[in-house]
């Protein structure tokens, strides 16, 4: 489970989830994950332009290739050895 959060807050979301992308969870109970977050979490904050991309055509696939990249890599690609 992400820190700061208890386990009982969220029951809805895995510990298996969380490690694999982040997760958004909207007003209403819809959940958003990795790539598919991003441009609701970046409309809501200093980066909002990646809103923008996001909405280009096509833009979404290859977005949730990288993002999956990137999350299966984070350990190595973030902690220090």
């Amino acid at each position: 489970m992400p820190v700061g959060v208890a386990p009982h807050a969220l029951p809805q979301i895995s510990d298996e989830a969380c490690m694999t992308a982040m997760q958004l969870v909207l007003p209403g109970g819809p959940t958003l994950a990795g790539a598919d977050a991003v441009p609701s979490c970046s409309a809501a904050s200093a980066a909002w332009g990646a809103a923008t991309v996001f909405a280009l055509p096509g833009a979404r696939p290859v977005a949730r290739r990288v993002y999956g990249w990137i999350a299966k890599n984070r350990m190595r690609l973030s902690c220090e050895r």
